[in-house]
């Protein structure tokens, strides 16, 4: 038995889960996903235990988005028929990433179910006008704007709306530049109503959805959530994420990497998160590995913002016991994985 890795070279999601097998004794056989795949899919052996790494984004322009993920999904499609042929398994197969990547359809799935995540709001308009004049008639006016595929905060925009006067705040990661949107490392605040609008007839013209802004529980001035890797029926990893003043706790956008030490969170709150986890995993058949994005409301309660199906680098455990994808290779060792 061996594990195939389809990823990015060079990339440090293939260099640490290299490490891990080679700290587990563990024969692996990496193809580049962009540029081997067709080779990667003709090397597919029958029980080989396969892993699917995102691809390398290099566009980052907002409207470039959809294309690339309708391609992803093609290649997730492709290798799912291939696979079959061969009797191969998966960390996480093809079909449960493609669900998780569409953010409608996982958190429905959340909803339905009655797992706690925050509200994905059926508002039912196409553009901001609509969308703002729904809001205050619901009296809600604190929402985020998200793309339905995407991640690392690409193309969101956190909105409040004030409750009396027709004005509004903005923050995004998002720059116009030359009338196109282009996405940044960098948290930005608007303020003018026509460029608020704008931007938000953009993203709801792309299909983006809109969730109710849930206010996250704070410590020393700090607000916070935390990302959350659940694998094989346990939560492998937790780490919490602050910012003093943005809505988007993004590490890679000069967040705070805070310590569980820091938080002191109870043994109960623990296991009200690792229960969470579990619901949610569970409803998605051929995940073994998840990476949660989790906010704990101002009465402790844990919510399910995102999830998602590749979540599972994080630069302060690879940097230390790596123990996540060592996790994920002493499982797929033992035959672990889904056809």
């Amino acid at each position: 038995m061996r594990i195939l890795l389809f990823g990015q070279s060079g990339s440090k999601r293939q260099l640490y889960f290299e490490k891990a097998c080679r700290s587990e004794g563990a024969e692996l056989c990496f193809l580049d996903i962009d540029t081997e795949w067709e080779k990667g899919l003709a090397a597919i052996r029958s029980g080989d235990r396969i892993k699917l790494d995102p691809p390398k984004w290099t566009d980052s322009r907002i409207a470039a988005m959809p294309s690339k993920i309708e391609i992803y999904y093609q290649k997730l499609e492709q290798i799912s028929r291939w696979s079959e042929e061969k009797s191969a398994c998966f960390l996480n197969t093809p079909t449960a990433i493609g669900i998780a990547l569409n953010k409608q359809e996982c958190k429905e799935r959340l909803q339905a179910a009655g797992i706690d995540a925050t509200p994905l709001l059926d508002h039912g308009g196409s553009n901001f006008e609509d969308l703002t004049e729904w809001l205050r008639a619901k009296r809600i006016f604190q929402v985020f704007i998200k793309p339905n595929f995407g991640s690392g905060a690409a193309g969101l925009m956190a909105l409040k709306l004030h409750p009396q006067r027709r004005s509004y705040m903005a923050q995004t990661a998002m720059l116009e530049r030359d009338g196109e949107y282009f996405n940044t490392k960098k948290i930005r605040l608007l303020v003018d109503a026509g460029a608020i609008q704008k931007m938000a007839d953009f993203l709801l013209s792309e299909g983006a959805i809109v969730e109710r802004w849930i206010p996250k529980a704070a410590q020393g001035g700090i607000t916070y959530d935390l990302r959350a890797v659940y694998q094989f029926g346990r939560l492998d990893f937790l780490l919490p994420r602050g910012t003093r003043s943005g809505a988007m706790t993004n590490l890679h956008l000069n967040n705070l990497p805070l310590s569980l030490e820091d938080l002191a969170l109870s043994t109960e709150e623990l296991e009200k998160i690792t229960v969470l986890c579990g619901r949610a995993a569970a409803l998605f058949d051929g995940l073994s590995s998840v990476g949660f994005d989790i906010l704990l409301t101002k009465s402790g309660k844990p919510m399910i913002i995102e999830m998602n199906a590749q979540g599972d680098l994080l630069y302060q455990d690879i940097y230390s016991e790596n123990q996540i994808y060592r996790r994920q290779v002493q499982e797929l060792q033992k035959g672990g994985g889904w056809l």
